[in-house]
């Protein structure tokens, strides 16, 4: 099975670097957000991006750099999203990782391991919104068992 990585806004697919050398993992992908949509950085862009790139059509992208527009973009066509009803059609095994320090996302942390049945929910003790970086060694800890 495919695992995915997905960097945080502000961050690059490198961010994870310390968390992927330290994890045994067999098949893993970290990829570059800004590079998977085809045009303006936008959720259809992702959205198609990732279904290409997970359907075996391998595109070769440069490394791309985003503008605050572009990422200002992206965040504007994301507000209105709600996967709620949805959320029960998924499969997979989850893991949902968030830092007790993350006032951002443990309550939304919370709600969707409540909403996904299979869910693991592990909240990092003393770490913040960027995990994977004050934290790769967790990470990689929790990933391997």
């Amino acid at each position: 099975m495919k695992t995915v990585f997905l960097h945080g806004m502000g961050q690059t697919a490198h961010d994870w670097d310390a968390v992927l050398s330290q994890a045994s993992l067999p098949d893993v992908d970290c990829p570059e957000l800004s590079a998977l949509p085809e045009g303006k950085l936008t959720y259809t862009g992702l959205r198609t991006g990732f279904e290409k790139r997970y359907t075996n059509v391998k595109e070769a992208f440069s490394d791309m750099g985003v503008s605050k527009r572009d990422m200002i973009r992206l965040c504007h066509s994301m507000r209105s999203l709600n996967f709620t009803a949805r959320l029960r059609e998924v499969r997979c095994p989850v893991k949902i990782l968030c830092g007790e320090k993350d006032r951002a996302n443990l309550k939304a942390s919370r709600q969707l391991s409540e909403l996904l049945p299979q869910a693991e929910l592990h909240i990092i003790p003393g770490a913040g919104h960027e995990i994977n970086k004050c934290a790769p060694e967790t990470i990689a800890d929790i990933l391997n068992s």
